[in-house]
């Protein structure tokens, strides 16, 4: 979380963060963390759904604003060396843009309230 939030998501800059703060004295190393997040990801998955879950059932009225808006993985240029995803189901127009991107399009739902 704190990779995501402070640090842009670059894990190694949160290991060397929670060491030098002495947050956690024996940090795991970046490949021993990296496995234990894979190892976690149905959990975390699992967590956002019930929480979720949670969310809709206290929504008393059933009004919903639904925005999206692309998350690019890297310039159009750099796509044959991208890592993080490949195929062409990652590439996307964007009108309001007037734009290509290759990356994700997020979707999102939120109440009125």
């Amino acid at each position: 979380m704190i990779a995501a939030k402070y640090l842009h998501g670059h894990i190694d800059k949160v290991i060397n963060f929670v060491k030098q703060s002495g947050l956690m004295p024996a940090m795991l190393s970046k490949s021993r963390f990296n496995r234990r997040i894979h190892a976690i990801f149905e959990l975390i998955t699992n967590l956002f759904f019930s929480i979720a879950e949670v969310l809709k059932r206290i929504n008393i009225s059933s009004e919903y604003i639904i925005d999206s808006f692309p998350v690019p993985v890297c310039e159009n240029i750099r796509i044959s060396r991208s890592r993080i995803v490949k195929g062409e189901q990652y590439r996307d127009y964007k009108p309001s843009m007037r734009k290509y991107f290759y990356g994700f399009t997020v979707q999102v739902i939120a109440t009125v309230d």
